[in-house]
């Protein structure tokens, strides 16, 4: 359900999100507009999930332990490590039976029982045809699955789309969809890349190195080391020139790296602007840049949207804000290059539920949105809120703090991360477990180290040195062959029972 994320539907938009001081609650999305005027709002206090109405009255108690908005008039909401849906009184209309749960889409919602995935409808009757080991999330309505190593597609109903003969699938794009095969001569693997429609006709042989999704009718694609652009013809369309290139995006520029230099093309190939020694994608126009040894941003059009005078920042603009660091002082501007927390920290964090962290003289708090302390610099390290919870270090300790610098969970911890669904990885004499947002221990201490988090599903290294898939009750659900975050085809795909 990925709460800290927000995941709204296609009916509702959070425009922004607000912590009312009142009430010591964090709204989400408090100015959506949302499919129906009445619609209750997801927030967070101390640790646990709610829902409150457009005046932040509460409706339905902070007693979650993980919670999404509402989307066809129900929620997914968990308790005890078990997921169900509630109706916006609060009455329990699919119950807590899941292992996992997602928001309802189109009158169906993915869930997990019993260590497979499967999609059900409002009653809570199973519809698709098959149950899945694990999950990748459904593009232009397909979605991976695996059968004897080999992946294809599937749709939402369970019909098999693609058969399982490809060692990856990569891009859906542009109706083509990029897959890979694997070929081994005695020491040597070679990936061969290609794409095939939705038939499952191969429409662009499997000649390249790396092919790309499709932009514009242009995909970039690497032979012999480099990079150029082709067409759904197969018909090169941009030469071979380039050491890297990504797919045309913003205001139809394609990031490419020449040498050691970074810089963007127009469609006919040629270079838009001048060189860069970095550059990153486009993102809502605004592209970072680095040269002599300072960074800016440009516009599509390469104008200087903010002046090469930063010595290092982060022009993500997340909320419409960056971080910059100017002489070896960190601080936050937002795209007018207003300056909205001084640059005076050592160290800076992201903003997470209206707060962030930041380091000065070697301690750690939290500001607000106007540069106000909020929390004091009293922590020899802090991260990220996620539902009213924070990790601080304490006399060499770690436990989680809510939004007024109250302790809500004892710092009993070597090291301590942020809460994701519920749950938060917490270290103890060198071996990790996860505990809930009550700070009881749900998953005993018995890895080496943790991955990402993906449907219900905790990618974690054994002590023995084994990658595997956990679920939120701390069962193996799968073995990852692969080293984490390794190939994405041997991770995300599904296989079919």
């Amino acid at each position: 359900m990925m709460s800290i994320l927000m995941r709204q539907n296609a009916q509702a938009v959070a425009v922004s999100d607000c912590y009312d001081e009142a009430n010591n609650i964090f709204v989400y999305g408090c100015q959506s507009q949302s499919e129906l005027p009445n619609d209750l709002l997801l927030a967070s206090r101390d640790g646990k999930y709610g829902y409150v109405n457009h005046n932040h009255d509460i409706v339905i108690d902070f007693k979650y332990e993980d919670a999404a908005t509402f989307s066809e008039g129900l929620a997914a909401v968990s308790l005890d490590n078990q997921y169900g849906y509630i109706d916006q009184h609060g009455n329990e209309v699919i119950g807590f039976k899941f292992d996992y749960a997602e928001s309802f889409n189109n009158g169906q919602a993915l869930v997990c029982d019993s260590f497979r995935y499967t999609f059900i409808n409002r009653s809570g009757v199973v519809v698709s045809k098959y149950k899945l080991q694990s999950y990748v999330e459904f593009t232009d309505g397909l979605a991976i699955f695996e059968q004897n190593e080999k992946y294809g597609l599937i749709n939402q109903s369970g019909d098999i789309i693609i058969a399982a003969k490809y060692d990856g699938i990569t891009s859906f794009s542009e109706g083509l969809i990029g897959v890979q095969v694997i070929k081994y001569d005695k020491d040597d693997v070679d990936i061969l890349s290609g794409y095939i429609n939705l038939e499952g006709e191969t429409v662009i042989p499997l000649e390249y190195e790396n092919g790309y999704a499709f932009s514009q009718g242009l995909a970039p694609v690497e032979k012999q080391g480099k990079f150029g652009f082709i067409n759904r013809n197969n018909e090169v369309v941009i030469p071979f020139k380039f050491d890297h290139a990504h797919a045309f995006s913003d205001g139809n520029l394609a990031r490419v790296k020449i040498g050691e230099q970074w810089g963007f093309i127009h469609l006919n190939g040629e270079l838009a602007f001048p060189l860069y020694d970095n550059a990153s994608l486009f993102r809502d126009g605004l592209s970072t840049v680095r040269k002599h040894g300072k960074s800016g941003v440009i516009n599509t059009a390469g104008d200087t949207v903010i002046a090469f005078e930063f010595d290092m920042a982060y022009f993500d603009f997340i909320d419409g804000l960056a971080r910059v660091n100017k002489a070896g002082k960190w601080g936050v501007i937002d795209t007018q290059r207003n300056i909205i927390i001084p640059i005076e920290y050592d160290e800076i964090g992201y903003f997470s539920e209206g707060l962030i962290a930041a380091n000065k003289n070697g301690s750690w708090g939290y500001l607000d949105h106007q540069g106000k302390v909020v929390i004091g610099f009293n922590y020899q390290s802090a991260a990220a809120f996620v539902a009213g919870l924070a990790p601080v270090q304490l006399n060499d300790k770690y436990g989680f703090i809510n939004r007024k610098g109250e302790p809500l969970i004892a710092f009993d911890y070597d090291m301590a991360y942020c809460f994701e669904n519920g749950l938060a990885a917490v270290e103890q004499d060198g071996v990790l477990g996860f505990i809930n947002t009550s700070g009881k221990l749900v998953i005993p201490y018995r890895f080496d180290m943790v991955g990402r988090q993906s449907y219900g599903l905790i990618q974690v290294k054994t002590l023995d040195g084994d990658w595997i898939k956990l679920n939120f009750k701390g069962h193996t659900m799968t073995t990852i062959k692969t080293q984490a975050f390794g190939s994405t085809h041997s991770l995300l795909g599904l296989k079919i029972y």
